[in-house]
This record gives C-alpha cells, structure tokens and sequence, in this order.
C-alpha cells in the first residue's frame, strides 16, 4: 500500500524493489494501480503517446516480476453514452488487454447491487450481477460490519435482465393473484435487484395501468391508499 506520493513516471524503480522484495516468498501474485490518476502525475491522460510511455514500463516491471497488473480508473460524466465511450482520457482503453466495469445502485443504506462487465481480447465478455449486504454487529458508535455477497446473475441471464422491458420486468416480479400485492415502492426495489436499472415511479404505474388495461395485472388499491399490486392469475 502507497497512501504516499509516488509516481510511475519518475518512482517506478521503487516499485521494482518491492516486487524484487516478495520473490523469496512466492513473488507478488497482482498489482494493483488505484486510482490511476494519482499514481500517473505528470502525463497528460489525454494524449495516446503520453500514456503509451507511462504504461509500458509499467506492464514490464509487472511482467519480469510475473505480477498481474490491475489499473484503477473511472468513468467521464456523459451519462447516456455506452459503456466504452464512458471510459475517461486516452490509452487506457486501448492498452488494457480486458476492461472490468462496475456500476453500482444503491437500493436502502445497507443494500448495494453492482453489475460488472467483462470485455477483452482474450476473455469471453461476461456479465455478472452481485448484491452486496452490509450490517451492524452491535449498537456501539463504531460497530463492527458484516458484509455478504449473493450473486445475482451471470452471462445471459444478467445481460436479458438488464435491457428487459419494463413491461416484462414486472409481469416477472409482480406477485401471483392468490399472494399478498406489492407496493409500487416495494416493486420499484425488486426491479433495481433484479435489473440494476433506475425507473422513475411514474413509468412503473404507466406500465402498471397499461398491464392492467391488457387484462394481466390488478390494483387493489383502496381509496385513499397506495396501489397494490399483483397479476390477474
């Protein structure tokens, strides 16, 4: 861990000398550059050559030291754009022999469900979708955390889940007739769980007035109160 300056362009040879350090106890199994702007001062990331001459000798004191390299880096602003065109400067996303995304969506303060897209030319592309569950183990100030991981979905399974429908996303989340209805508030939760997908409330009651019309979902919303949802059968 370096929380001190240091910098690839002109430090590099300390990097060298700690990998050189852990060969007697196995070697250093990845290296990890996080974020990379902090750790690339000096180089302008938005120039392909600039980027070229900090990342090479990079890669090589990882390779020579049989090191993975892992590089740290964050999405531009320009939200709408695919998922590529978000990466931010130049080099990076030419360089990287695979590009791991992560996008997260924060469901309550304790539930957080992250997609992670996998692409490269020398794996598969892949998604897959995790929740990340966080709780306090006493009611002290400072409690000790658990965390637990469920895994969501993966492959095919994620990627359909991701650009369903909101149509059919509820009709696949909505209870069955004969089972309790669900809030809309209750569904908007499911569906960031089940597609990691924000939806404003009022295109899910459009889709649920539009269900309904078509005969497959009821409100059994009483006067005054929220809707409650569930299918016909």
């Amino acid at each position: 861990m370096h929380p001190v300056s240091f910098s690839i362009l002109t430090h590099l040879d300390r990097l060298s000398i700690e990998l050189a350090r852990w060969e007697d106890r196995g070697g250093m199994g990845i290296v990890m550059l996080d974020p990379a702007y902090k750790y690339m001062a000096g180089s302008k990331s938005s120039q392909l050559f600039d980027m070229g001459a900090v990342l090479t000798p990079l890669q090589i004191a990882c390779y020579d030291a049989k090191a993975a390299l892992l590089v740290g880096h964050h999405y531009n602003r320009r939200e709408g754009a695919s998922r590529l065109e978000r990466f931010s400067g130049a080099g990076l996303l030419e360089w990287a022999r695979f590009i791991i995304s992560l996008d997260s969506k924060k469901i309550d303060p304790n539930n957080v469900v992250t997609t992670f897209e996998i692409t490269g030319n020398s794996v598969e592309d892949n998604m897959i979708r995790v929740q990340r569950t966080m709780r306090a183990l006493d009611e002290t100030a400072n409690p000790e955390l658990s965390y637990e991981i469920q895994v969501l979905g993966e492959g095919e399974e994620a990627r359909e889940a991701k650009f369903m429908k909101t149509g059919d996303r509820l009709m696949r989340l909505l209870p069955a007739a004969d089972a309790d209805p669900a809030s809309v508030r209750r569904l908007h939760m499911q569906i960031v769980v089940d597609g990691g997908q924000h939806l404003q409330e009022s295109t899910m009651r459009s889709a649920l007035n539009k269900l309904a019309g078509d005969g497959l979902a009821k409100n059994h919303a009483t006067s005054g109160n929220e809707g409650r949802w569930s299918k016909t059968v």
